[in-house]
């Protein structure tokens, strides 16, 4: 199953700044690990947005407890299950 993640921040862009580094180090872990599809923030930047894959929602919400974002009270977080249909033909998700 797909999820998207949606962060919103809830600081200022400094505090975001101060642990994006370490928030990339989160992301680019669970690109190797397969878990992650894509990730970017959005605009305006008051967020970002990542589409996840696992076998259960609670996978996804064991990862984000681990995002310096959450660990330092800096974003929230929805997670919406997504059971992608269709797609355009260059676009290859893993399943």
């Amino acid at each position: 199953m797909h999820y998207l993640i949606e962060l919103n921040y809830t600081t200022e862009l400094p505090a975001i700044d101060l642990h994006l580094q370490a928030h990339r180090q989160w992301l680019q872990h669970h690109y190797e690990q397969g878990h992650f599809v894509m990730a970017g923030a959005k605009q305006p930047r008051t967020g970002g947005l990542i589409l996840a894959r696992a076998d259960h929602e609670t996978e996804v919400e064991e990862w984000i407890g681990n995002d310096p974002f959450k660990q330092h009270g800096l974003a929230e977080y929805r997670v919406t299950a997504w059971q992608i249909s269709t797609q355009h033909p260059a676009l290859v998700l893993p399943k």
